[in-house]
C-alpha cells in the first residue's frame, strides 16, 4: 500500500459564553461563541435564542471558556487494487477487494489465517 495521507493529530479549540445562575455553583448556560464571547445569535435556534436573553437577565456573566481537545485524522492510502482506503482501525482496514491492511498501512494476510500458528480461529 503507497500512504497517501499521513496520520495526524488535530487540536480544536471551541469558544463558549458562559452565564451562571446566582448561588447555584455549576448551573447556568453556555453559548457557542467566538474568542472575544461575542454570540451569533442567528445560528440559534428560538430556543437558545430565548436561553439566551434570560440568562443576560438572570445570571452572572462569567466570560469565555475555552475547550480544547484532540483526535487522530486517519491515514490514507492507495490498496493494491487501486482504490483509496482510509485506515481508520489500528487493526484492521478492509478493502472492497478483500485485502486487509493495519493502521500503518501494512497489508495482513487474510483472516482465514488469522490465529493458524496459535490454533485460533476467527469467527
Amino acid at each position: 500500500m503507497e500512504i497517501t495521507e499521513q496520520s495526524e493529530m488535530v487540536e480544536v479549540k471551541e469558544y463558549f459564553h458562559q452565564y451562571q445562575r446566582p448561588g447555584c455553583p455549576g448551573s447556568g448556560f453556555l453559548f457557542p461563541s467566538n474568542e472575544e464571547g461575542e454570540i451569533d445569535e442567528i445560528e440559534l435556534n428560538e430556543t437558545a435564542r430565548d436561553n439566551l436573553v434570560l440568562a443576560r437577565e438572570t445570571c452572572i456573566d462569567t466570560g469565555v471558556a475555552c475547550l480544547t481537545y484532540h483526535y487522530r485524522e486517519p491515514a490514507e492510502g492507495i490498496c493494491n487494487c487501486g482504490r483509496t482506503l482510509v485506515l481508520t482501525d489500528s487493526w484492521a482496514n478492509t478493502c472492497k477487494c478483500g485485502r486487509e491492511y493495519n493502521g500503518s498501512g501494512q497489508e495482513l494476510a487474510p483472516r482465514e489465517q488469522w490465529g493458524e500458528e496459535t490454533g485460533e480461529s476467527f469467527g
